[in-house]
């Protein structure tokens, strides 16, 4: 059975990056941004214990929290942190987060610690399209008081 896509050429740049995060991430275990060894059991733990299990609430934006939750997280966290937000974000289109808000999401967190993988140019720019209006609440795009973004954690 097929599945619907959006037949819109803006479309397929975000189908080309979530087929190549599909391939490499989830079936031969490997990384997105780099070619090497994908992230471990261990390091989502980690990610769950530094992230998930301590919370921040408070007026900072989502990056600024994040920043103090992964401080004492591996580079390999980071990444894998990284790596989650450009497949949470690739799917926003662009009248609800542009392509440069989502690269500036992606690229702070990258900057968080030394020796994470770059953002890879094909990639950064599949973040100028998108496929869906997912509200802001789910968009980490920070400021505002009236988002989720800037009340808790989770993007």
């Amino acid at each position: 059975m097929s599945v619907p896509r959006v037949p819109y050429p803006s479309a397929q740049p975000v189908y080309a990056a979530a087929a190549l995060w599909r391939d490499r991430c989830l079936l031969e275990d490997r990384a997105l941004f780099e070619d090497r060894p994908g992230s471990t059991v261990s390091d989502g733990q980690e990610l769950v214990r530094d992230f998930v299990e301590h919370p921040v609430i408070g007026a900072d934006d989502f990056i600024t929290k994040l920043r103090g939750q992964l401080d004492r997280s591996s580079v390999a966290t980071v990444q894998l942190a990284a790596e989650l937000l450009f497949i949470h974000l690739l799917i926003a289109r662009s009248d609800t987060v542009s392509g440069r808000r989502k690269r500036e999401i992606v690229q702070s967190v990258l900057g968080f610690t030394d020796g994470t993988a770059g953002l890879p140019l094909d990639l950064a720019a599949a973040l100028d399209s998108g496929l869906v209006r997912p509200g802001r609440r789910s968009i980490p795009i920070g400021g505002g008081s009236s988002s989720t973004s800037s009340k808790c954690s989770s993007p």
